[in-house]
């Protein structure tokens, strides 16, 4: 699948098998701003993107469509969606989105206490969740029943 964007085709990698949710969630990967990743990681950039995919789908629950409800739920990245929650919590929306959309990382940084954020970001960067929870003093999320 092709997005247009800025006048350029771009590529998104959406499996066949994709749900709407994840073609949502990859789609939202192209408005991320590149100095985001680099400077949290792969994972809570997932958890990032994560965090405005639930935001948009919540906007999209219909009950008077056929499973409009539930075919936008979604469970995915929890762990790293959780340690967003948790940065958010301690920041606001706002600030997220000026960093992850636009680039403007120093004032959401600055808002969290830099040591914070740089010791929130390390985690990530190396998946170690509960570390990242810890920074901000948040729970892990629960473990939802296998079956």
């Amino acid at each position: 699948m092709d997005v247009q964007r800025g006048g350029r085709s771009t590529p998104v990698a959406v499996p066949p098998s994709a749900t709407p949710v994840t073609i949502v969630h990859e789609a939202v990967h192209l408005y991320g701003d590149p100095a985001y990743n680099t400077r949290v990681g792969h994972w809570a950039n997932e958890g990032t993107t994560e965090f405005f995919t639930r935001r948009v789908l919540s906007k999209q629950k219909n009950p008077d469509v056929e499973n409009g409800a539930s075919m936008f739920e979604r469970d995915s990245y929890e762990e790293e969606y959780t340690a967003v929650k948790c940065l958010v919590k301690e920041a606001n929306e706002e600030l997220l989105a000026d960093a992850y959309f636009l680039g403007k990382i120093e004032p959401l940084r600055k808002e969290v206490g830099e040591k914070k954020f740089d010791d929130w970001a390390k985690a990530m960067t190396d998946k170690d969740y509960p570390a990242a929870y810890a920074v901000f003093d948040c729970k892990p999320p629960e473990k939802k029943p296998e079956g």
